[in-house]
Formats: structure tokens, sequence, C-alpha cells
């Protein structure tokens, strides 16, 4: 099956150079076409989290309908179906379709009612007898990403990995002073981290993650999803949180104590809701039919404000401080912590940042806000209602850097409640995340 393997390499390589792994989208405007690396380990870790679980559908005896394999399997074949009904089902698959077909056994972990689905114009019968003539099977699947055999005794395996907390304690990974701290006594301490972001680089090596190759241990950063390392046996790969839905805004949840949004291929349990939407194919916009406040925060996460666009309703109007023009004010009421709104505008290397900072400084006038060590933000030109807020003793909200999907991304956060038509005014230290 290597062959088919070669021919569906060969034929997505167009797809895979213009697709964003990180958006999910062709022809990103975000991140634009990057290099992409090579997809054996990504294809592995993809293997492995199929597999999780996961039994194939002769395992499970699981029936998908009339015309499943399962009810019209011949007993007197060895392997389940008889010679001559899998050579005739081999007529109609041309070379196009058993590529396709080998790739999606692939990633159906030779689940055929599921690679019935994805075809759309096959029969899981057709599929499997298709599969049983040409021998697409695990054995003939590529070494790098065939799924390890599965053991007859069931033995308890020390997990290899490193806790979080342990991670910080030994390696000075994800360490961030006062991490623990709420926002409003965070703002008052002496030592705020207030150094600019390394901008996360996923690695791209073969091996375990050590110093002097991994680019994520050189930079003291966990390995994210995107990196191309084997992430069943990483040591410093964030594996995200266990949280119960609406707890993830807690000291308990590791991600929320990391500075990063749960994300919803790492934290099954807080984005429930978000992954069903999704497996329906229909948006989530974080709230729940026939639900009151309270229960749709117990329902949801309550951790992925930025990456679903959770905003409080903001306008500009004349601000009340002192030698000040516009502000910006909030029309709703605002809870302690509670996110109100991203800050954006355009992304530009940080040495355009210097030569518009030295036009903006002439007219005492900037909205330049580093993002990481290669990436500025400015919304002079392009931006949201953020641009007005100004800076005061008496602050109600500071900015905080979050990482979403491995990308840096600003969020306003309130220090403590904010009651309708208030004016929102941030401290000048910026609260800082190191992982």
């Amino acid at each position: 099956m290597e062959e088919y393997f070669e021919l569906y390499e060969q034929s997505a390589d167009s797809y895979r150079s213009l697709f964003c792994r990180r958006c999910c989208v062709y022809d990103c405007d975000y991140h634009g076409c990057i290099d992409q690396p090579k997809l054996k380990i990504s294809a592995q870790n993809a293997v492995a989290l199929n597999l999780k679980g996961k039994d194939s559908m002769i395992n499970t005896g699981r029936n998908c309908g009339n015309h499943c394999f399962l009810g019209q399997m011949s007993s007197s074949s060895s392997n389940g179906f008889s010679k001559a009904s899998a050579i005739s089902a081999a007529f109609g698959w041309n070379t196009k379709a058993r590529v396709l077909c080998a790739r999606v056994y692939f990633l159906c972990s030779g689940n055929f009612c599921e690679m019935a689905k994805i075809l759309g114009d096959k029969t899981c019968m057709e599929v499997a007898e298709m599969c049983a003539h040409y021998d697409i099977n695990d054995r003939s699947l590529p070494k790098e990403i065939r799924p390890p055999p599965k053991s007859r005794r069931s033995r308890k395996k020390k997990n290899s990995r490193m806790s979080i907390s342990h991670l910080q304690k030994t390696t000075g990974l994800g360490l961030w002073l006062g991490c623990t701290l709420p926002f409003a006594s965070l703002c008052s301490q002496n030592g705020v981290v207030n150094s600019v972001q390394i901008k996360i680089e996923p690695c791209s090596h073969e091996g375990p993650c050590e110093p002097g190759v991994c680019s994520c241990v050189e930079d003291g950063i966990f390995c994210s999803k995107l990196c191309h390392c084997v992430h069943e046996h990483c040591k410093i790969f964030f594996p995200g949180c266990q949280c119960q839905r609406g707890r993830c805004r807690t000291k308990a949840c590791p991600c929320f104590c990391a500075g990063r949004e749960c994300d919803i291929d790492l934290c099954k349990l807080c984005c429930a809701d978000e992954i069903a939407a999704r497996e329906r194919g229909a948006p989530y916009d974080g709230k729940s039919d026939n639900m009151n406040k309270d229960e749709k925060q117990q329902t949801s996460c309550q951790n992925r404000s930025i990456a679903l666009s959770k905003e409080k309703h903001v306008r500009m109007g004349r601000s009340k401080l002192s030698a000040a023009g516009w502000g910006l004010f909030v029309e709703e009421f605002v809870a302690k912590d509670e996110f109100i709104i991203e800050y954006i505008g355009e992304m530009v290397s940080q040495e355009e940042a210097d030569r518009r900072g030295a036009v903006y400084d002439k007219v005492d006038r900037s909205y330049l806000f580093n993002l990481d060590t290669k990436t500025v933000i400015d919304s002079t030109r392009k931006g949201n209602k953020t641009r007005f807020i100004n800076h005061s003793k008496n602050p109600n909200c500071a900015c905080k850097i979050m990482n979403v999907s491995s990308d840096f991304r600003i969020g306003l956060f309130a220090i403590h409640d904010i009651q309708p038509h208030t004016e929102v005014r941030r401290i000048t230290v910026w609260v800082y995340f190191c992982i």
C-alpha cells in the first residue's frame, strides 16, 4: 500500500502547501503561506489520537444499517469475505479511488463504516471487500504510521510525561511570576514580568525533544499540538486540561494558570459542547438554548473567550479623564476577571514598528504594542474601538497576552466589577505569560 501513499502525497501537495493548520482554512490571511514541514510525524500523532479509546468496527460488533458488512460477511472465508465478491467489487474502483480508500483507511483506523461515510458513493460492504482484495490493512501501512501491536496483557504503564507543576519546578518552563494571583493583586506587585514574549515556532525534528535539538526546549516553552514531535513520548508536550465544564477559570486549571485558552483539540471535557457542535457541522457561540446565564456558564468552557469572540458591548465616547479626548465605555455589566474585548490591529515587524514609532513620537500619539519578539500590533490605521482606551492611575481593567492555539493574542480583562456605562481604563503594566 506504500505506492498508494506516494500517489496521495503527490496529489495532496498543493492542498497541504496552502492549508493553515492553526486556523484550518486555505490561503490564511492571518498566517499567510509558510513552508510546511513533512507530515510523517504528524501522521504518527494522528494514528495515536485515533486509536485512543477506539476499536475497529469488527471488534465492537456495532452494525451501521441493513447493508452493513457485519451482517453480510461470509463465514466460509478466512478473512470474512468471499473471493468472488471481493474481485467483483474491485472492478468498480479506479486508481484514484483506491488511493483515496487507502488514505481513508489510515484516517479511520480500519473502520469500514466510517470510511464509507467519507467516500460517499460506496457502502461499507464494498469498502471492506475492496480492502480485502487489494490487501489494505494495518500490516500494509508504512512503518512510520503503522499502529503499535496491542498487548494481550493489560499492564499499567507509568506515565513518562512530566506533570506541568514538575516541569515548572525543574526546567523553568512556563514560569510566570504570581500566576496564581488575581489580576488586581498581580498588577500591584513590584516584580511583574514585563518582558517581550518569544514568538512561538513549532519544533520539527526526529527523536525526543532535548536541548540542542528541539527549538521549544531552547526557547523554554512547551511543545504544542502543532509541533512535529511524537506527542505520546514528548515530555514537554502541553496536554491541555481535564476540567469539568464551567470550571476552567480557577487556579486548578493548568491552561488558565499557564496563560492559555483551552484548546478544543486537547481539552475534551470542558469543550464537549463545542466538539459536539463541530461534529454536527453547526456554528458554536458558547451558548445553549433554553438555559439561563448561570446554566450556560456551567455547560460551556469559560476559558475560550478570545477564541469564540465573547466580547462585551462597548462604545466610543468623550472621556471624563483630564487631558484625554475619546474614551472606551462598556455598555453592560462586566464581572471581575471577565473578558471585555480583544485588542487588534496591523501585525507588523519590529523593524517596521521602530520606523512608525519615530513618526508617532513626533505627534505624541502611538498605538503600538509588542506581541512577541518579532511582531508588533499597530491599531493606528486598522483596528477596533480598543484604540480609544486610556491609561489611568485608577484602572478597572488590565491587558493580558494569551496563548490561543499557539498564537499570542491581546485581551482586556476586568480587574474588578464594572458597571454599565462606565469608562474602561487600563493599567500601564501588561500581564505577560511565558508559555
